[in-house]
């Protein structure tokens, strides 16, 4: 099996368009706003991701706009937040974890040790995944941090410590992919 792409490896975009309360990229959609815990978060920012020249997912990032502007860290605190990704390739469950614990291992400012229980879970969680099929990870402070395929809840992992290193995989100051951060965090 390949391995999965490196940060120079993805290609992002923000060339999104906007109407009818979704955000489109292509052919796929969101919708411009999330509920998650009775509050509606809305689109802060989207990125497509590439690997080589082969399209893999686009993102969507959901957060609270109602509040005065965070910072782009701020959005690793504890406040409500949901990540969207939209597959447009078959990927099988194990590669997805690897390339979430490689990154986690890359980041010098995660404690890997503090979750490593948590990760293990929350990493068993995953399903294969085909062209269509979406992953949301959904952080609250009532629920903790949900992967959540296709509207099924996999699994809910306690700890805003779980969360903040979880999410940096996509938003710290070491993701996966810089131009892809940077899309998803556009509008904070």
């Amino acid at each position: 099996m390949a391995n999965w792409a490196t940060a120079s490896d993805i290609e992002s975009d923000d060339q999104f368009t906007y109407t009818s309360g979704l955000i489109c990229k292509r052919n796929t959609c969101f919708p411009a706003h999330h509920s998650l815990d009775g509050l509606s978060l809305a689109v802060v920012g989207a990125g497509h991701a590439k690997f080589l020249t082969m399209d893999v997912y686009t993102a969507v990032l959901y957060a609270q706009t109602d509040k005065p502007r965070l910072r782009h860290d701020a959005i690793l605190d504890d406040v409500p937040k949901c990540l969207v990704i939209h597959y447009h390739r078959p990927l099988k469950k194990e590669l997805i974890a690897r390339t979430a614990e490689r990154q986690l291992r890359k980041n010098p400012e995660i404690d890997l040790m503090t979750i490593k229980e948590r990760l293990l879970e929350f990493h068993a969680a995953y399903r294969d995944v085909k062209a269509g099929d979406r992953y949301a990870l959904e952080y609250s402070k009532s629920k903790g941090t949900r992967l959540i395929l296709n509207g099924v809840e996999q699994i809910a992992v306690p700890g805003q410590d779980f969360a903040k290193a979880y999410f940096e995989i996509w938003l710290s100051k070491h993701p996966l992919d810089k131009g892809l951060r940077n899309a998803l965090l556009k509008d904070m």
